[in-house]
């Protein structure tokens, strides 16, 4: 994982590859997942770009729950 990618981006990156079960690989900084949906720093669904529709719509949906899942955590509901 590149050193510059902080710990959140790195929780994202595992998130992403363990709840989607698709191919994700780092390109610098940008998680590339499916070899055609990038996501860049801050790591958020506004910072998907590439892949058809419904590829996109599927990451963004992960990162979405993955937000979701860490307030609630840390707000500790």
């Amino acid at each position: 994982i590149p050193v510059l990618v902080t710990r959140i981006s790195s929780v994202k990156f595992d998130v992403t590859v363990h709840v989607t079960r698709l191919p994700v690989r780092w390109d610098k900084t940008v998680i590339v997942v499916m070899n055609e949906v990038r996501v860049s720093s801050p790591y958020l669904p506004e910072s998907v770009a590439g892949g058809t529709p419904a590829a996109n719509e599927r990451v963004r949906k992960v990162l979405e729950l993955e937000r979701k899942r860490l307030q609630s955590r840390n707000t500790g509901q």
